[in-house]
């Protein structure tokens, strides 16, 4: 009894059976891996075209301030009630990533005091939009 040979159990419910093998659609080895497909169509803004506002803000609608340094726009695809956008308008600036641009100290502080002046326009300009003709006094400093 010891020597006799016991059939083998199958150690998968389809194991033996004539029930077709799929294959898995091959995955890239790495996540992080580069595609030879083109990328497709990003729904997001390129930053280059933001571009258009700087070398002539004085004409397009959206713009609602600008100096020798920056130019204020309303996104035009907002994120929130108001959005302004504030963009350099040194070239170089522009064109980096804001994690490098904001290693220059002078640049970095340039934009923080830039912002706070705007902070108060825009708490200004949701104030009008969800309170419009009522007195809703307050500080926003």
């Amino acid at each position: 009894m010891e020597n006799e040979k016991r059939p083998q159990r199958a150690t998968h419910p389809y194991q033996g059976s004539n029930v077709p093998k799929f294959k898995m659609a091959r995955q890239p080895h790495h996540p992080l891996q580069h595609s030879t497909k083109p990328a497709p169509k990003s729904r997001t803004i390129d930053p280059s075209e933001l571009g258009i506002y700087l070398n002539n803000p004085s004409i397009h609608p959206n713009v609602v301030d600008f100096d020798e340094y920056f130019v204020i726009i309303k996104d035009k695809y907002p994120k929130a009630t108001v959005h302004l956008l504030i963009l350099p308008r040194d070239s170089n600036k522009s064109r980096q990533h804001p994690f490098t641009a904001f290693r220059d100290n002078e640049f970095l502080n340039s934009c923080k005091k830039e912002a706070s002046k705007w902070r108060v326009h825009a708490a200004q300009m949701l104030k009008e939009v969800i309170c419009p003709n009522q007195d809703c006094p307050h500080d926003y400093d």
